[in-house]
């Protein structure tokens, strides 16, 4: 939120698009926003482009939810 960057453990991630608990969350093309990765393609993600895992879900088109970041 502060600009800081987010370490290993619970941060809220600035989501666009719909997000459900459970899904894979990667960088999007806006700026500052992860999106779910099934929103992009079906398949399993390349390794190194899972930012963090959704904790909670958000119907709306951009939201703020918990989601526990993976250092891979």
């Amino acid at each position: 939120a502060d600009g800081k960057p987010l370490i290993a453990g619970v941060e809220p991630v600035r989501v666009c698009g719909g997000v459900q608990p459970g899904d894979l969350l990667v960088a999007s093309d806006e700026p500052g926003c992860a999106v779910a990765w099934s929103q992009i393609d079906a398949g399993a993600p390349p390794p190194g482009v899972v930012i963090a895992k959704a904790l909670e879900g958000a119907a709306q088109a951009e939201a703020l939810v918990l989601a526990l970041i993976l250092a891979r």
